[in-house]
C-alpha cells in the first residue's frame, strides 16, 4: 500500500488543509520536522521551511513521491515553479496539481515541468478545472499516460466538475477518463481533506474498480488511520494521499 504524502502550498509556504475552504487554510505544523528522521519526539514542530519538510520526508522510506497541490495555481494565479524545483533539487518526485484548466495548460505546466527537473514526476489533471473531457486523449497520446494522474475531484460525495460536458455520476466520469488513457486516477473528497474522518466511500470505490477494472486508484481526503489504509487495500486500492494523519503522527511511516 502505497502512501503518498500530501503537501498543500499556498504563497511558498505549506499549509494545513481543511474541508476544502481554502481561505482559512494556515500554515502546516507536522511531526515529521524534527531533529532526526528516527525520532519519537511528541512535539509538533513548525512547518514554515519547505526545504525542511522536504527532507524530513525523503529521510523516510517509502515517502519519496508528493502529492503537491498549488493552491495558488488552483486559484487561478501562476504556478509556483520555484518551490517544485526545490522538492526535485531534495530528490523528490511530484504528483502536482497546478490548476491545468486545458490542454494549452497541460502542455505547457508539462514542458515546463520537465524543464524544471521533473520529467519523472506527474501531472495532474483535476475534475475540478479541467473544463472539456474531449481533450483529455489527444494530450495523452502527445506526451504519453505515464505522466499524468486524473482527479476525480468530489464535494461531499457529489463530482465537483469544471464544465458540463462530465457525465454527472463519479463512474462516469472515471469512464471518461479511462477511454482517454488514464491508468491511474486519485479519488479527492475535499469536503473530507484534513477532518480525519475515515473512509466513507468503501461502496464508490468497489463500483469505480468494477466499472474501470485497468486503473489504479490513490483514494485520498478523510483517511486517519492505519486501519483505514488496510480498508482502501482491501477494496483494492493501490494506494492513499495522507495529509494530516501523517504530519499529527498517528499514522507513522514505518507503521504500514
Amino acid at each position: 500500500m502505497r502512501i503518498l504524502p500530501v503537501i498543500d502550498l499556498a504563497n511558498g509556504v505549506a499549509v494545513h488543509a481543511v474541508g476544502g475552504d481554502r481561505s482559512t487554510y494556515g500554515p502546516l505544523r507536522s511531526r515529521l520536522v524534527d531533529s532526526g528522521a528516527g525520532s519519537d519526539s511528541n512535539d509538533t514542530h513548525p512547518s514554515l521551511d519547505l526545504l525542511r519538510l522536504a527532507r524530513a520526508l525523503r529521510a523516510r522510506p517509502g515517502l519519496d513521491t508528493v502529492y503537491l497541490a498549488d493552491l495558488d495555481a488552483l486559484r487561478g494565479g501562476p504556478p509556483q515553479w520555484s518551490a517544485a524545483a526545490r522538492l526535485f533539487a531534495e530528490g523528490l518526485e511530484l504528483w502536482i496539481d497546478p490548476g491545468c484548466r486545458g490542454a494549452e495548460d497541460a502542455a505547457a505546466y508539462r514542458k515546463r515541468l520537465d524543464a524544471e527537473g521533473g520529467a519523472t514526476s506527474s501531472l495532474i489533471v483535476a475534475l475540478e478545472t479541467w473544463r472539456d473531457p474531449s481533450e483529455l486523449g489527444p494530450l495523452l497520446d502527445r506526451f504519453g499516460a505515464d505522466r499524468f494522474v486524473f482527479s476525480l475531484d468530489l464535494r461531499a460525495g457529489r463530482p465537483l466538475a469544471a464544465g458540463s460536458a462530465w457525465e454527472p455520476t463519479p463512474v462516469g466520469i472515471a469512464r471518461q477518463a479511462a477511454e482517454a488513457g488514464f491508468d491511474r486516477m486519485i479519488l479527492l473528497d475535499v469536503a473530507r481533506v484534513g477532518r480525519r474522518e475515515g473512509i466513507v466511500h468503501g461502496d464508490t470505490i468497489r463500483d469505480l474498480r468494477a466499472a474501470v477494472p485497468g486503473v489504479r486508484w490513490f483514494p485520498g481526503g478523510g483517511v486517519r488511520s492505519v486501519d483505514d489504509l488496510r480498508e482502501l487495500e482491501s477494496l483494492g486500492c493501490a494506494g492513499a494521499l495522507v495529509g494530516t494523519a501523517l504530519h499529527d503522527g498517528t499514522i507513522r511511516p514505518f507503521s504500514t
